[in-house]
């Protein structure tokens, strides 16, 4: 009786051994795998599209910077119209990047659009570009300072 007893154990192992290796899995199967973008991924998107914005800007204002007496008063307006738009496309891009500090970029723009805005309507472009001068000069610098800031990946 004893000999059966180890019997039964040996012989089940025997049979269910072979069993679990031939079931052990299918390799023709494939893993399907989905790219979701990293959150770093997203965010090196993120400062990409915020450091293009930042040299748009940057053309932007120094064009309204060179305004002359050579300018027109149409020139003045497209500067001041493409500022206006490069400034809302800074505004928004900042809003998907971490940790991005635009306030001293804010309150530049707000002055230098508040001077062109203030520019009475029988001003010669020679005056006016003397008036909005200093705070086109104020915008580059900040916009330089929140470039600086920002290490903005390399393409």
């Amino acid at each position: 009786m004893q000999r059966l007893h180890i019997f039964i154990p040996v012989a089940v192992a025997s049979v269910l051994l072979p069993l679990a290796v031939a079931c052990g899995g299918n390799d023709d199967k494939k893993e399907v795998t989905v790219a979701v973008p990293t959150t770093s991924a997203a965010q090196t998107q993120a400062k990409t599209q915020f450091c293009t914005e930042l040299v748009s800007l940057k053309t932007a204002a120094t064009q309204v910077q060179s305004l002359n007496a050579n300018s027109s008063v149409d020139d003045a307006k497209k500067a001041q119209l493409t500022l206006r738009a490069s400034w809302e496309k800074v505004k928004l891009s900042a809003k998907s990047v971490n940790n991005v500090k635009i306030d001293e970029l804010e309150k530049a723009q707000t002055t230098l659009d508040k001077a062109m805005d203030s520019i009475p309507p029988g001003a010669t472009i020679s005056s006016a570009a003397a008036q909005i001068g200093p705070q086109a000069q104020a915008v580059l610098q900040a916009q330089a300072n929140v470039h600086t800031a920002t290490p903005c990946p390399s393409s």
